[in-house]
């Protein structure tokens, strides 16, 4: 098989993976799939489950809401009126602070004291 041939049913599954696992966001077809739809619409579904799984605006005293972006790894607080980014921020950090029972002992008590430099934004 031709490397060319090779590399272009390799990118065809790939989509194809991709769209099925997104069909619901993508093109709303569980059978007979559209190539053609594949691009734009699983990117939309990706930007979609994106934002939902990295913004987070649970109330606690003192964080009034935290972000993660994945493709940049900031992760971005609002700490009693004032925006505070982590660059570099891992993510388990975030999953940390997501799944905290309690959002301002976590920042207190772990967040504050790991060394993680931020910079905060007016």
């Amino acid at each position: 098989m031709k490397a060319n041939t090779a590399k272009k049913i390799e990118t065809q599954s790939t989509i194809l993976e991709l769209h099925e696992k997104f069909a619901c966001a993508g093109c709303g077809s569980i059978l007979g799939h559209n190539f053609d739809c594949t691009a734009q619409k699983i990117e939309q579904a990706l930007e979609k489950k994106e934002t939902q799984m990295t913004q987070n605006s649970k109330k606690s005293s003192p964080v009034e809401s935290f972000t993660y972006n994945e493709k940049t790894s900031e992760m971005t607080l609002v700490v009693r009126g004032q925006k505070q980014v982590y660059e570099n921020a891992p993510i388990n950090i975030y999953n940390a602070l997501r799944d905290a029972p309690s959002k301002g002992t976590f920042y207190n008590t772990v967040l504050r004291k790991s060394g993680l430099r931020y910079t905060k934004i007016a």
